[in-house]
């Protein structure tokens, strides 16, 4: 007896019921994955967000390019009058439209109710009239004709502006590319439409959900989103106007405008052009 060792005992019952033991497996299986979960939420909030703001900024560009495309002359048929224009300004012939400060300024507004309830302050637009022409008979080429800038919208006029000026290159960039056009619209094997074109440049900085957490999960980080929208200019009310070439569609009233920034490229006291 003296030599037989004793089995069991106070230690081997306690591992016996802790080996069999499963109270509280779910609490701590919860815990692991708790992080997970909420990451994934976390996730998909934010990629809901995220799609929601980008489809905002397509809608900004298309909007604000589509209603630049069509100003009318004032006392076009049907009657319109521009935001604040009573007459023609000096050199303006009848039959020939143009943009104003306020204009662009209801523009400007547009895009910011479109965007609600995402805030403004990072929203930047570009307005341009960009000329696409033959200075040969198998050659386009794509220059500025005014460029009108928002909050900080990059200008078009960086290559200069007007006919005379180094064309916009002719290449396919992501947007926003302020020195370049699609090739489309310069290629002689594309047979590109000529004339006048809007061109918009979006630009917003979407602040990202975790910047809100407070404490570790915070962030300042921001997702650049740029858009790039092409409208023809579909006004061709001329009816007054004499022999051609007829007036370009738009010009600013201003050379650099109060309301925003501004620049005429075609600005010669509204001589034709």
């Amino acid at each position: 007896m003296f030599g037989r060792k004793r089995r069991g005992g106070a230690a081997g019952v306690g591992d016996r019921f802790f080996a069999t033991d499963d109270r509280g497996v779910a609490a701590v299986e919860f815990a692991f994955l708790l992080p997970v979960m909420l990451l994934i939420y976390l996730g998909l909030v934010e990629l809901a967000r995220g799609m929601r703001a980008s489809q905002k900024v397509d809608l900004v560009a298309h909007v604000v390019a589509d209603l630049a495309g069509q100003q009318l002359p004032p006392n076009s048929p049907p009657p319109f009058t521009t935001c604040s224009a009573t007459s023609l300004p000096a050199g303006v012939q009848s039959g020939q439209a143009f943009l104003q400060d306020c204009d662009f300024a209801n523009f400007f507004a547009a895009a910011a109710v479109l965007l609600a309830p995402l805030p403004t302050n990072s929203l930047k637009i570009t307005i341009s009239e960009v000329n696409i022409w033959q200075p040969t008979a198998s050659t386009y080429q794509a220059n500025v004709n005014w460029t009108h800038t928002y909050q900080g919208g990059a200008p078009r006029n960086s290559l200069g502006c007007g006919p005379s000026q180094q064309p916009l290159l002719a290449q396919n960039v992501s947007p926003i590319s302020s020195t370049s056009m699609p090739t489309a619209y310069t290629d002689p094997t594309q047979t590109p439409a000529v004339g006048p074109v809007i061109v918009v440049d979006v630009s917003y900085g979407y602040a990202l959900t975790v910047n809100a957490i407070p404490g570790p999960w915070s962030s300042t980080g921001t997702l650049t989103m740029l858009r790039t929208s092409y409208a023809p200019v579909r006004n061709t009310f001329a009816s007054t106007v004499s022999s051609p070439p007829y007036p370009l569609y738009n010009h600013i009233a201003d050379v650099t405008t109060s309301a925003t920034a501004g620049t005429n490229c075609l600005y010669t006291g509204w001589g034709v052009r």
